[in-house]
């Protein structure tokens, strides 16, 4: 969410909700590295991204596991290394398709472009979850002030959460998406992937957007002691999205 320079590009930031996610695990977290007994999923084939690209996992009906399967959680050093746009659209499509928040394809996209804007940056922190060496979760964000955000997105956030509470989330780290794949859902993932990418920050403030009725996401934030900060810019579903924020000094 940092300035944007053409119309498109404004009118899309304009649009976008703050980082909403679904079907996150609700367990306590595994160490950084494990193995697991997981249940049998099977998942028929996904279609082409918007992007016209392989999808970021073709299953063809076989199991996402196999009797185990080992969890390996990668930072993103530089950009380079971060995954490609349309495998994070894809992720976030699967993980946002299905209640609570049942969102459109459009949504995924949506995010997928502020991802690809994003990765432009030299400041953006990415965390990725690995399941028997394929991408299942991932979490990013950037620092974030009030002097270099200034699009339209930033100052819609800004005017809505009142100069107060606008002032507590300046000069802090913006975590703007975490998503989990379905069929990896329900073992802790989430949380680590939160927790890896807020330490990876080296911040001692950070803030999220969310939709603003019960979800595995929310109650997940709100465990590990993210507080409410007012309301931003309309999330998906079309109402204000609900901000929240959180200090090192609110763990202790």
């Amino acid at each position: 969410m940092t300035t944007v320079e053409d119309a498109e590009e404004t009118e899309w930031v304009d649009a976008m909700a703050g980082a909403s996610v679904a079907t996150i695990a609700m367990t306590s977290a595994p160490p950084a590295r494990v193995v697991l007994y997981p249940r049998s999923i099977y998942s028929r084939p996904v279609k082409r991204s918007a992007y016209g690209q392989r999808p970021w996992l073709w299953w063809d009906r076989r199991m996402i596991s196999s009797e185990r399967s080992d969890i390996e959680i990668r930072t993103y050093p530089d950009l380079a290394n971060l995954p490609r746009v349309e495998v994070i659209e894809e992720l976030y499509a699967s993980a946002s398709r299905l209640p609570p928040l049942s969102e459109a394809p459009e949504v995924a996209h949506s995010f997928a472009r502020l991802y690809g804007y994003a990765r432009q940056r030299n400041d953006v922190v990415g965390v990725g979850v690995l399941v028997s060496g394929n991408l299942v979760g991932f979490a990013y964000g950037h620092p974030w002030s009030w002097e270099s955000e200034t699009d339209v997105w930033s100052q819609q956030l800004r005017h809505r959460l009142g100069p107060d509470s606008a002032a507590l989330i300046d000069e802090s780290f913006a975590v703007l998406l975490l998503a989990v794949h379905p069929a990896a859902g329900r073992r802790g993932l989430g949380a680590v992937l939160l927790e890896s990418l807020m330490n990876g920050s080296n911040a001692q403030t950070h803030w999220l957007q969310t939709t603003d009725f019960e979800t595995p996401a929310l109650r997940l934030y709100l465990r590990m002691r993210y507080r409410s900060l007012g309301h931003g810019p309309d999330a998906p579903n079309g109402k204000p999205g609900l901000v929240l924020i959180h200090t090192r000094n609110d763990a202790r």
